[in-house]
């Protein structure tokens, strides 16, 4: 009888265990699902602001952006349904971005560099994970720069590892104003990894000098 009573109470612990790990689950998937939709509006609003200037300014590109914008659309309606994604299709869209940014932006106003080394090639990550830290730094760094800004994205990849930092030139800001840069995108980036990446990553922000910058070490999957 003590054997059958300790089988008993072991298979409604082994219920129990499974009943926890599933809804452990349902909530982490939840949690991502929220998080990024909290994302992609933001995302998309700023891409819509960068044509909305060039139509004003009846600029010859404004087609040419049009149609980043729809590659862009189609990324992240198709995509990011995916819990992960082709690190190179990520960089493609970080690429599109980028470029569709320049056209909005004045170069003797602001020098934007885009550097990539490594090969991306059968690495994954989880879809429009590092948009949110280049939005953060085009937002503040062209508002509260002082004279010419300085935006520098660098990917750096070494097998599985990724290290990423993003940096712009801004003003002198104190701890209230800097800790107002780091927005609901960043945020929600920084829970994402909590979720998606835990003890694989490690992310800074601080300011260093007139620099703000952002580093995040990120172990991938292939």
């Amino acid at each position: 009888s003590g054997s059958i009573l300790l089988l008993s109470t072991l298979l409604k612990l082994s219920r129990s265990w499974f009943m926890l790990l599933r809804v452990e689950r349902m909530t982490t998937s939840h949690q991502l699902k929220s998080l990024q939709s909290q994302i992609n509006p933001h995302f998309l609003l700023n891409s819509l602001q960068t044509i909305y200037a060039l139509s004003l300014e009846k600029s010859d590109d404004t087609p040419e952006v049009i149609l980043q914008l729809s590659e862009i659309l189609k990324y992240t309606l198709y995509e990011t349904e995916n819990p992960k994604i082709s690190l190179q299709k990520e960089m493609q869209l970080i690429h599109d971005y980028v470029e569709m940014y320049r056209h909005r932006t004045d170069p003797l106003r602001a020098d934007i560099k885009l550097l990539v080394e490594g090969d991306a090639e059968d690495l994954q990550i989880a879809p429009m994970l590092l948009i949110p830290f280049i939005e953060n730094s085009f937002k503040h760094g062209l508002q509260g720069g002082v004279g010419a800004v300085k935006i520098l994205i660098k990917i750096k990849i070494e097998g599985s590892d990724m290290e990423f930092i993003i940096s712009n030139t801004c003003g002198t800001s104190d701890p209230v104003a800097l800790d107002k840069r780091k927005g609901i995108g960043i945020e929600n980036t920084r829970q994402r990894l909590e979720l998606l990446y835990p003890g694989k990553h490690i992310l800074s922000i601080g300011k260093e000098k007139h620099t703000f910058v952002v580093s995040l070490k990120l172990e991938l999957n292939h």
